[in-house]
């Protein structure tokens, strides 16, 4: 199994994968400083700390949880190609080999997603605890990112298998419409959105105690065990 995640590494990190994650981190980097309002000048913000540490840290997690979701749903999108699916075609040759090869791609989105949660969460308490006068709950914030990387992974999952039934580049449009949809649910709940919040995972910073897991993990269950049924039976060894 760890062969066929060194193929998917190699097959997703290409050079200008690699500059592209870059330049986003960087962008991430700009972006949290920005939040920070430490350009107005510490004396400013040291001033309004509890003000300004609020719209900090619900500008600053909006950032990330943009970037690790849009990166997880293009990487799900990548990893479900035509041009990754010849592998599966060329490199397994037994049906324990072609699960071994379904469950390393789903490891390594998963790999990726943890890992650009620690690099994002580091580069926010790095800003935090060198360039603000902010104190933060530091229990809040790890759990924040909990709950970011289930979400990003759930919306991972479900781009795979929305991929591999649509079988076409853009079928990533439902996830990444989904999570719009679901981020407009904090602004305005109906009814009908009440629904969706429970199957999906959807982070409120304003009020994290009302992330609800259950329900979003029998879904994510159900959605990975769509995907893994469809390409194991999708010509079958």
């Amino acid at each position: 199994m760890l062969n066929y995640f060194k193929l998917h590494f190699d097959f997703l990190m290409s050079r200008l994968m690699i500059y592209c994650l870059v330049i986003i981190q960087i962008i991430c980097f700009i972006g949290i400083i920005y939040s920070s309002n430490i350009l107005e000048g510490y004396t400013y913000i040291d001033s309004y700390r509890l003000e300004l540490a609020n719209a900090f840290f619900i500008e600053s997690f909006m950032i990330i949880e943009l970037i690790v979701v849009i990166i997880a749903i293009f990487s799900a999108t990548l990893l479900q190609s035509k041009a990754n699916h010849f592998l599966i075609v060329y490199t397994t040759h037994s049906k324990k080999g072609k699960l071994q090869f379904i469950f390393s791609k789903i490891t390594l989105g998963l790999f990726i997603i943890a890992m650009l949660i620690i690099i994002d969460m580091l580069t926010f308490y790095l800003i935090v605890n060198y360039f603000t006068p902010y104190q933060i709950d530091v229990l809040l914030i790890n759990k924040l990112f909990v709950y970011l990387f289930l979400e990003a992974s759930q919306l991972f999952c479900l781009t795979l298998m929305v991929s591999i039934i649509i079988n076409h580049i853009f079928a990533s449009i439902i996830p990444l419409v989904l999570f719009w949809y679901l981020e407009s649910i904090n602004l305005n709940i109906t009814k009908f959105k009440q629904v969706f919040n429970c199957l999906f995972i959807n982070i409120n910073p304003l009020n994290p105690k009302d992330v609800i897991l259950i329900y979003p993990i029998i879904t994510s269950i159900i959605i990975i065990t769509i995907y893994i049924f469809i390409n194991y039976m999708k010509d079958c060894c």
